[in-house]
């Protein structure tokens, strides 16, 4: 059996610096952010516990994972609409 060529394109991504970096980078530091997530998220158990095999781990919500961002405010200070409200000029 002969290897099958590689396209001139497929060459050329791999050759370019973090084409294939960029991937492994990407895959390494999303499993430390699960990890970190996930061993910061708040529970009735312990770390220190063993995990009980039998009960499956509940796993967070989307909203749990990314809090909402939001912006800080002055003390004091009215919370100002993200939008100001946008004038309509009939004519």
């Amino acid at each position: 059996l002969s290897p099958l060529p590689i396209p001139a394109s497929r060459t050329r991504l791999l050759a370019l610096p973090g084409g294939a970096g960029a991937t492994g980078a990407t895959a390494a530091a999303g499993a430390t952010g699960a990890t970190g997530v996930t061993a910061a998220a708040p529970g009735p158990r312990q770390p220190s516990e063993r995990p009980d095999p039998a009960s499956p781990r509940p796993v967070p919500t989307p909203a749990e994972v990314f809090p909402p961002k939001r912006r800080p405010e002055a003390p004091g200070t009215p919370a100002a609409p993200a939008d100001p409200p946008q004038q309509l000029v009939a004519g």
